[in-house]
């Protein structure tokens, strides 16, 4: 036979342990691992065995949101419960292995993250998604002539929106360049560390934690929408 040794030992690995690859966390090789056998296995027409590794591959790479958040809250789970010196971060994307075209649609889609990040920030200084009470919000807030005067808002007055600064500054700005969607993500389930609390104790009256609730969930569904757009894809 001329087909590559290591290929087909993990072809035939999979067809006959299965579990050993489905029962493997997230990692950066499966692909790369897999990539040769899927080839061999449409070779031999073993059309279900394709369709399985095809299957396993796309398991760490989920195509819908609520897949990619059941994963996301699964990694959480390993990191909680493991020892602090072990890691399980997210499969890598081996960027090596692409071409001039997809590697160039890399540098555009981070471009259009960035931006994506920096009218998020721009959001949630402004208080913009504040829409049930606008008196949480400063008068001066909508003017760009006079926000540049009074940078910070009253904490008395407007502790709402100096909630939401102080959320920006201590969750989106630290994890946002990261990870976008799961910045977004720890927003939305009150991921928050506790210097926050020892700042603002109040927190969010009523009616501005509704909104900004419904923003955060409407968000990331908004950003998992547009990625491919960001990436031309």
């Amino acid at each position: 036979m001329q087909d590559d040794a290591e290929d087909f030992n993990r072809l035939l690995s999979y067809i006959y342990k299965p579990s050993e690859y489905l029962l493997r966390p997230s990692h950066s090789d499966t692909p790369v691992e897999l990539r040769g056998a899927v080839k061999l296995a449409g070779k031999y027409l073993l059309d279900n065995a394709s369709a399985d590794i095809i299957r396993r591959v796309t398991m760490d790479w989920p195509t819908t949101l609520d897949e990619w958040d059941i994963l996301e809250n699964e990694r959480r789970g390993r990191r909680r419960m493991a020892d602090s010196h072990l890691r399980h971060p997210r499969p890598r994307a081996r960027w090596a292995l692409c071409e001039k075209d997809n590697l160039m649609r890399r540098i555009k889609g981070r471009q259009a993250l960035e931006d994506y990040i920096h009218d998020v920030t721009y959001e949630l200084k402004d208080g913009s998604m504040l829409e049930t009470a606008p008196s949480c919000r400063p008068w001066w807030i909508d003017n760009p002539e006079l926000v540049a005067q009074a940078v910070e808002p009253d904490r008395v007055e407007s502790p709402c929106l100096d909630y939401l600064r102080m959320l920006c500054a201590l969750v989106w700005d630290k994890q946002s360049k990261n990870d976008p969607l799961a910045a977004l993500l720890d927003l939305e389930i009150g991921n928050y560390p506790p210097e926050l609390d020892k700042t603002c104790p109040e927190g969010l009256c009523q009616g501005c934690h509704r909104d900004f609730g419904r923003w955060v969930f409407r968000e990331r569904r908004h950003l998992w929408k547009i990625i491919p757009a960001f990436f031309d894809l």
